[in-house]
């Protein structure tokens, strides 16, 4: 079966999923890690700065990243899998976390 997304269309569409706390962009933000689409199952690694991200943090993304993939393509099933950020996508995160941090 044809994968029902590409990575570059999720890229596109996560472009557009802002961090709940940073006036960034998750892709901006270098969250978006990746994606595994076999079919029409769609697993989204999405890279976290550190452990300790809040619960309620991790399900916002998490809501977040699956409503933009089924609002592009209705039929996906989406998951949402965390991953730790290497230390040069830690580094970029937290340079525009400085900058774009809402009060």
């Amino acid at each position: 079966m044809d994968p029902i997304l590409t990575s570059q269309e999720i890229d596109l569409a996560l472009y557009q999923v802002q961090h709940p706390e940073i006036r960034f962009s998750l892709v901006e933000l270098q969250m978006f890690n990746g994606a595994q689409i076999e079919g029409n199952q769609v697993v989204i690694d999405l890279a976290l700065p550190t452990v300790e991200v809040p619960q309620a943090i991790r399900d916002y993304l998490r809501a977040s990243v699956v409503d933009a993939v089924q609002r592009l393509e209705p039929k996906a099933e989406c998951s949402v899998r965390f991953v730790n950020m290497s230390e040069d996508q830690r580094q970029t995160f937290l340079a525009l976390a400085r900058e774009g941090w809402i009060e």
